[in-house]
Protein backbone atom coordinates (compact mmCIF):
# COMPACT_ATOMS: atom_id res chain seq x y z
CA UNK A 1 0.00 0.00 0.00
CA UNK A 2 0.86 3.16 -0.89
CA UNK A 3 -0.29 6.53 0.01
CA UNK A 4 -0.94 9.24 -2.56
CA UNK A 5 -2.35 12.56 -2.54
CA UNK A 6 -5.34 13.63 -4.94
CA UNK A 7 -6.21 16.90 -5.31
CA UNK A 8 -5.37 17.56 -1.78
CA UNK A 9 -6.82 14.52 -0.20
CA UNK A 10 -4.97 11.30 1.03
CA UNK A 11 -5.95 8.59 -0.56
CA UNK A 12 -4.43 4.94 0.57
CA UNK A 13 -3.24 2.76 -2.76
CA UNK A 14 -3.15 -1.08 -2.72
CA UNK A 15 -1.94 -2.98 -5.89
CA UNK A 16 -0.68 0.10 -7.38
CA UNK A 17 0.93 -1.81 -10.12
CA UNK A 18 -2.58 -2.92 -10.93
CA UNK A 19 -3.42 -1.70 -14.56
CA UNK A 20 -6.92 -0.65 -13.72
CA UNK A 21 -6.00 1.21 -10.44
CA UNK A 22 -3.35 3.29 -12.85
CA UNK A 23 -6.25 4.05 -14.84
CA UNK A 24 -8.39 5.42 -12.03
CA UNK A 25 -5.95 7.52 -10.58
CA UNK A 26 -4.46 8.61 -13.92
CA UNK A 27 -8.28 9.55 -14.83
CA UNK A 28 -9.01 11.65 -11.68
CA UNK A 29 -5.68 13.54 -11.23
CA UNK A 30 -6.93 14.82 -15.10
CA UNK A 31 -10.01 15.64 -14.10
CA UNK A 32 -10.97 16.97 -10.50
CA UNK A 33 -14.65 17.25 -11.15
CA UNK A 34 -14.53 13.26 -11.66
CA UNK A 35 -12.61 12.60 -8.47
CA UNK A 36 -14.68 15.04 -6.36
CA UNK A 37 -17.85 13.31 -7.79
CA UNK A 38 -16.59 10.03 -6.90
CA UNK A 39 -15.57 10.99 -3.48
CA UNK A 40 -19.00 12.44 -3.01
CA UNK A 41 -20.87 9.18 -3.86
CA UNK A 42 -18.28 7.15 -1.85
CA UNK A 43 -19.42 9.48 1.20
CA UNK A 44 -23.06 9.50 1.03
CA UNK A 45 -23.08 5.82 -0.09
CA UNK A 46 -24.61 3.55 2.98
CA UNK A 47 -21.55 0.79 2.58
CA UNK A 48 -19.18 3.48 1.93
CA UNK A 49 -18.23 1.78 -1.34
CA UNK A 50 -18.48 2.19 -4.80
CA UNK A 51 -16.99 -0.34 -7.68
CA UNK A 52 -15.33 1.73 -10.77
CA UNK A 53 -15.33 -1.51 -13.16
CA UNK A 54 -13.01 -3.99 -11.21
CA UNK A 55 -11.69 -1.31 -8.82
CA UNK A 56 -12.84 -0.35 -5.20
CA UNK A 57 -12.79 2.83 -4.10
CA UNK A 58 -14.35 3.22 -0.37
CA UNK A 59 -13.98 4.82 3.13
CA UNK A 60 -12.85 3.09 5.86
CA UNK A 61 -12.29 4.24 9.01
CA UNK A 62 -12.30 7.85 7.91
CA UNK A 63 -10.00 7.28 5.57
CA UNK A 64 -9.80 6.95 1.76
CA UNK A 65 -9.09 3.59 -0.09
CA UNK A 66 -8.69 2.51 -3.60
CA UNK A 67 -7.64 -1.01 -4.34
CA UNK A 68 -8.74 -3.73 -7.24
CA UNK A 69 -11.65 -5.84 -6.27
CA UNK A 70 -11.67 -9.28 -5.54
CA UNK A 71 -15.12 -9.72 -7.16
CA UNK A 72 -16.60 -9.04 -10.02
CA UNK A 73 -19.41 -6.11 -10.27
Amino acid sequence: MTEEEVHNVALNVHDHEHESVKNVLKGWNEHKTDFEEMRHAVDHDPNKKIYIGNVVFEKKDGKYNLRKSNSIH
